[in-house]
């Protein structure tokens, strides 16, 4: 589809696939022209710049060390990780990748850090987003890592912010084939293959499929998918009702209009009675074109 294409189609998407579609074409049109254009922030991109440090080691794909001696973690970007992995195993290649561009990109550098939600993990690491400071202008690390397809967009409770853009920089990777997009390191599983989603527990993954039911209660939404053909159980994902939500989220939007869509939800697996995702805002459901034939 050429960028004409799809500048003429942006007019008719919901509104987050409008947003994400909006950078995209920004982005692959200076792909186009051999720029390098900075894509910027939207405004719903609410972020506290409040300090900046030097960087004096990446400490893994999403971690670095500050001139401080702590560490900050880059919220919203997420590098791979070998299923069944731990502490004590080598450090698997596809992540190494996206430590590699992390210390090329950061160590050394002044970087800025802007806040929005919790600002702490359970280890004392700071959660933020990092932007280092070169000469054109700041460079937002976690949109380069995802653009880069060396992380995919997530969030967690408390740090759902920027997911648009996040998103954005996703669909442009996805579009290009960059990184693990290419390699098949990153790819969405199929939301009626319960069985393969059982494999993927405890794991964050994307999954893609058609919505067949939307069920609400106490405030929860709930997202059947289309049943397992060999087991008749279905994957579904959950919405948290609105007192979960941070504030500024759409926590409270009705979902009930996508039944029958295909869509694709990002999250990690948790297994009750069949494979589940729980989902922290109804930001992180993508409304898709449905696959041929169906």
């Amino acid at each position: 589809m050429s960028t004409t294409e799809l500048v003429g189609r942006v007019g008719r998407q919901p509104p987050l696939t409008r947003a994400v579609v909006t950078i995209t074409v920004v982005a692959l049109t200076a792909i186009i022209m051999g720029l390098s254009v900075p894509i910027p922030l939207a405004s719903a991109c609410d972020l506290a710049h409040e300090t900046s440090q030097v960087v004096t080691a990446a400490e893994s794909a999403d971690t670095l060390r500050l001139d401080d001696g702590g560490e900050v973690v880059l919220i919203g970007a997420l590098p791979p990780t070998a299923i069944g992995a731990n502490d004590g195993q080598q450090p698997w290649p596809p992540s190494q990748d996206g430590r590699t561009r992390l210390a090329a990109l950061a160590v050394g550098k002044t970087v800025d850090l802007a806040f929005s939600g919790r600002r702490l993990d359970r280890y004392g690491r700071r959660l933020a987003h990092v932007f280092v400071q070169t000469e054109n202008g700041q460079l937002w690390l976690q949109g380069d890592l995802i653009e880069a397809g060396l992380s995919r967009a997530y969030a967690l409770p408390g740090n759902e912010a920027c997911m648009e853009e996040l998103l954005a920089r996703e669909a442009i990777a996805r579009s290009t084939l960059a990184g693990h997009w290419a390699t098949g390191v990153f790819q969405d599983r199929d939301a009626t293959a319960t069985r393969d989603l059982e494999a993927y527990r405890d794991t964050f993954q994307t999954v893609e499929g058609r919505v067949t039911t939307v069920r609400a209660a106490k405030g929860r939404q709930t997202l059947a998918f289309a049943e397992d053909a060999t087991d008749g159980r279905s994957f579904t994902s959950v919405v948290p009702p609105p007192s979960k939500v941070r504030r500024g989220q759409r926590g409270s939007r009705d979902l009930s209009s996508l039944e029958g869509k295909h869509v694709r939800v990002r999250g990690w697996i948790e297994m009750r009675r069949g494979p589940v995702l729980m989902l922290t805002s109804p930001d992180q459901i993508e409304r898709l074109e449905p696959p041929p034939g169906r």
